[in-house]
């Protein structure tokens, strides 16, 4: 499975072409998952005269792709979203009782400005690690098989 990260309309782009605009992304992450398909989804093999077709359709870094046309952009969306008075408690009691965890954060702090700067990003760091963090969110929805 492919993570996402952050993506936006491509400002080289901005304008709509036959209904759609390109979406640009920074660096994907790859993630090894084993999975177990449910009913509905489907398997693309490559190994058939447009396998490479079925490729550049489905890698979300190639410019024709599914993806940076916006049609997969629901995994883009968060499915839910936590107030700042609920995670400060959490992220202090995490603190508490994760040495390495702490050690992390404040080497996070030091290394990005940014980061040190924008509270709801130092926030996102201690939710994105709770139970009640949506797994899936940026988890790009076609995965390659090995």
């Amino acid at each position: 499975m492919l993570r996402l990260p952050e993506a936006k309309i491509d400002d080289g782009n901005e304008n709509p072409f036959e209904g759609h605009v390109r979406i640009a992304c920074g660096a994907i992450v790859a993630e090894q998952r084993s999975l177990i398909l449910e009913a509905g989804s489907f398997v693309v093999s490559t190994d058939q005269p447009l396998g490479s077709l079925a490729v550049l359709l489905l890698e979300p870094q190639s410019q024709d792709s599914f993806f940076q046309w916006g049609f997969l952009l629901g995994c883009l969306q968060r499915t839910e979203y936590f107030e700042n008075y609920a995670v400060e408690p959490m992220a202090a009691k995490m603190l508490a009782e994760d040495p390495a965890l702490k050690q992390a954060f404040e080497e996070k702090l030091l290394q990005d400005k940014d980061f040190a700067a924008n509270a709801r990003a130092r926030l996102e760091y201690f939710y994105g690690r709770t139970a009640y963090s949506d797994a899936e969110y940026r988890l790009y929805p076609i995965g390659r098989g090995l």
